[in-house]
């Protein structure tokens, strides 16, 4: 029930943002703080005890933990979804960096294909989370050579979505740098 609230939560304040106009800094930075928040959430899950750890869990609704030793072992899973939330902080960060600058700057850019590609970029990282949901409530094994097809089928959709991230991201890249380029040529630098 968690993940489902968090990632509903994660798509409506972006997009309460995009029905009020705001563009990709805008979109961006409330990405950067969403998951920032989550990195946050997920570090203090990691380093708390067991029996804690353990009641986190249920709630998430990841199952009934029988003992607290497997909890305990099972917060592998817990830190290394951190990574899930501090990549995508700091993407996000530097996307907005980089358009600030450039709006700053003078330099224009697409709104339109900038927002795009920034929903792009947005819901393919929110799913891949949600892959690994589903993996774990199919126990999945810890050795990716114990999968069975079911995992081989999760695991490709979620290198699929993750390859629909890059895509996005080097598209904004190259937004971006068209944008300086078109803004350079529009008013050279004095020599």
């Amino acid at each position: 029930m968690i993940i489902w609230i968090t990632t509903i939560l994660c798509l409506v304040i972006p997009g309460i943002l995009a029905l009020s106009g705001r563009g990709i800094v805008g979109l961006s930075l409330s990405a950067a703080c969403i998951y920032g928040i989550g990195a946050l959430a997920g570090f203090g899950i990691g380093v708390l005890p067991p029996p804690f750890v353990k009641f986190i869990l249920a709630a998430a609704e990841w199952g009934p933990v029988s003992s607290v030793d497997r909890v305990y072992h099972d917060t592998y899973y817990v830190i290394q979804s951190l990574r899930y939330m501090t990549f995508p902080t700091l993407i996000f960060v530097a996307v907005t960096l980089v358009f600030w600058a450039l709006s700053r700057w003078g330099a224009t850019y697409s709104k339109l294909l900038t927002s795009g590609l920034f929903w792009l970029i947005h819901v393919s990282y929110l799913a891949i989370p949600i892959m690994t949901v589903l993996l774990f409530r199919n126990d999945m094994p810890r050795r990716y050579i114990d999968y069975d097809d079911t995992f081989s089928r999760i695991e490709l959709i979620s290198s699929l979505l993750a390859l629909t991230c890059i895509a996005g991201l080097c598209a904004l890249a190259g937004v971006a740098t068209l944008s300086a380029v078109k803004r350079l040529r529009a008013c050279p630098p004095p020599i």
